[in-house]
């Protein structure tokens, strides 16, 4: 029993050594979009890093921190802690439904998503320049 565990253990250990995973975020290994979050990253890097895979995030700031839902075209979504700008925690949740994403987040909020990705993809935006409105962050 204490053989297979410790198995278990060394593989996660060399499995993320071999990805460039962090330890601890193994979790989000599977999600293309999301597998570069650290726990390291400040602030600006969660925002640039929406930016940069076309991610829809949400913000949401309270008295001492803030907070970010951040979620993929394909419903994997993740909240981000910060306090002082540095980060303090990456919770993942509850994949959302492809067909409930534009409920989810609002149908003029996904329209928009949608329309900046696909210009992305075309070549037509830079994507250099994050927003920061305080409901909806990186994304119209």
């Amino acid at each position: 029993m204490k053989t297979s565990l410790l198995s278990a253990v060394l593989f996660m250990l060399l499995s993320a050594a071999c990805f460039g995973q962090e330890l601890g975020m193994e979790f989000l290994s599977g999600i293309p979009e999301l597998r570069e979050l650290s726990l390291q990253m400040s602030e600006g890097q969660l925002k640039s890093h929406v930016e940069k895979h076309g991610l829809c995030a949400r913000k949401d700031p309270q008295k001492e921190r803030v907070s970010y839902w951040v979620l993929t075209p394909g419903g994997e979504n993740v909240y981000v802690g910060f306090v002082a700008g540095k980060c303090t925690g990456i919770q993942r949740m509850q994949r959302v439904p492809k067909p409930l994403i534009k409920e989810q987040i609002g149908a003029a909020s996904y329209e928009a998503w949608m329309a900046k990705r696909s210009a992305e993809t075309k070549g037509g935006a830079n994507g250099s320049q994050p927003a920061t409105d305080s409901k909806l962050s990186a994304t119209p």
